[in-house]
């Protein structure tokens, strides 16, 4: 594999990155979803989205279907749109 070059460690490999559009919470553990909550709070639709992803799939948090589609619901009245792209997936009504 090519080595790039980097000031600060010296050679590393380039390694491919692959995401998922909505996967934000497979690594997520229980410190990254109270992150997620403060954010939530703070009203960033991101994060409010991908909470209430964590909820629906019980990742770093107990599965609780109906909290996760309140905070999804929540980011889909702000207009985030990866949200009301998951509720027509999905088939809830987000309007």
């Amino acid at each position: 594999m090519p080595k790039e070059r980097n000031k600060a460690d010296g050679y590393r490999e380039k390694v491919p990155i692959k995401r998922e559009k909505i996967d934000a919470c497979i690594d997520s553990s229980e410190r990254e979803v109270s992150r997620l909550k403060v954010k939530a709070y703070e009203g960033d639709t991101k994060a409010m989205n991908n909470l209430g992803v964590c909820y629906e799939r019980g990742t770093g948090v107990p599965v609780d279907e109906k909290k996760g589609l309140n905070w999804i619901h929540k980011a889909t009245f702000q207009g985030y749109q990866p949200a009301i792209d998951y509720c027509k997936e999905h088939g809830y009504k987000w309007y």
